[in-house]
């Protein structure tokens, strides 16, 4: 970035009112911190509180409820072990991201529950909170609460290898143009964007569905009866095949 971009950008940040806070958090006194994000900085806080040699890594007698753990450990010394090898190699950031970034995301394309018995082959260690959720959530806890893990034979699942997992529902672009409303074009200074990469759902019968019902939170007295669809951004590049919600 040259410093006449750079420039440009401090412009258009202080215009948008975007700043950055001086102020380091503090898990102490996070005063700093808005109250809706006040949990999510707390589980940031715990994670990075996690070490390595106390992580259980197998199951016992009296742990037999998180399975996963071992392939956990074997997972993050791998990647301990690339990252190390790109920093002594002194990799750019493709190399980098050639590297590391799709072990990552891995998790995107691996199921979390067993075909037969519908268990659990994996479990987030930090779970969403139902605190956070609405109404249509309510039942969150219960559901975690009754959440058992798979204890089938490893071997009868060799098969499993073949299964598309979440796949089907999760997708991402890398490198993309991504397009802008054409309010938001007009006042960006580069109306067209290529993000690293973008998560999203892919468009699905149930989801359409879902698109095509009323928006619940219309103002009446504002707009004119829309559906969802007119809300949610269905597609981050129109002119591209495959909608990405």
């Amino acid at each position: 970035m040259t410093k006449y971009d750079y420039r440009m950008l401090k412009r258009e940040a202080k215009s948008r009112r975007i700043s950055v806070n001086p102020k380091k958090y503090s898990p102490v006194n996070s005063d700093n911190v808005s109250i809706q994000h006040k949990e999510m900085f707390a589980v940031i806080q715990s994670l990075g509180r996690t070490e390595f040699d106390k992580y259980r890594f197998s199951p016992t007698i009296e742990t037999p409820d998180k399975p996963w753990q071992q392939l956990n450990k074997i997972l993050a010394s791998k990647l301990v072990h690339l990252a190390a090898k790109c920093r002594k190699e002194n990799r750019n950031e493709a190399g980098w991201r050639n590297e590391v970034e799709f072990r990552i995301f891995e998790r995107f394309d691996i199921e979390v529950a067993c075909k037969r018995c519908r268990k659990r082959l994996w479990r987030s260690e930090v779970e969403a909170s139902e605190s956070s959720s609405n109404s249509s959530t309510s039942s969150l806890s219960r559901r975690q609460k009754y959440r058992q893990p798979c204890r089938c034979n490893p071997m009868s699942r060799l098969d499993d290898c073949m299964d598309a997992g979440l796949s089907d529902v999760f997708s991402s672009r890398l490198q993309e143009t991504v397009c802008q409303s054409e309010r938001a074009d007009s006042q960006l200074l580069d109306p067209k964007k290529q993000p690293d990469r973008l998560h999203g759902l892919q468009r699905t019968q149930v989801f359409d569905q879902l698109l095509q019902a009323p928006y619940a939170h219309d103002d009446n007295r504002q707009h004119s009866s829309r559906m969802v669809e007119d809300v949610v951004k269905v597609s981050v590049n129109p002119d591209n095949r495959g909608d990405l919600i």
